[in-house]
């Protein structure tokens, strides 16, 4: 597959993200890399589906998965409203969406 493309060492991966409606649910955090503890980093492989690659079709991609320990740092706008975008490196700086405290979310049935 074309995973050999992201190693090249001209190739950055940028990740851009932007709250699609406001107020916010599940915001993004983004962890500190400093803070990455690899006894606490697990690495697997993932299939991505067969139109996930668009025309290169489907494919394997080796993927790192961070454990929460108590000396992480994440960080989130809690100030995001649509329009405004944070950037960041995919494959170096760790992420994940989250419920805030108190949270509920609805679901439509259209």
């Amino acid at each position: 597959g074309p995973t050999w493309l992201f190693r090249l060492p001209f190739i950055s991966l940028l990740n851009v993200w932007t709250p699609l409606e406001t107020p916010r649910m599940r915001p993004l955090a983004v962890m500190d890399e400093n803070s990455i503890d690899p006894s606490f980093t697990l690495r697997y492989t993932a299939n991505s589906t067969k139109n996930a690659g668009g025309f290169l079709g489907s494919f394997k991609s080796d993927r790192l998965m961070t454990i929460y320990h108590e000396g992480q740092k994440w960080y989130w706008n809690s100030n995001m409203t649509f329009g405004d975008a944070l950037v960041f490196y995919t494959g170096v700086n760790p992420h994940t969406s989250f419920t805030i405290p108190g949270e509920t979310i609805q679901l439509e049935l259209l």
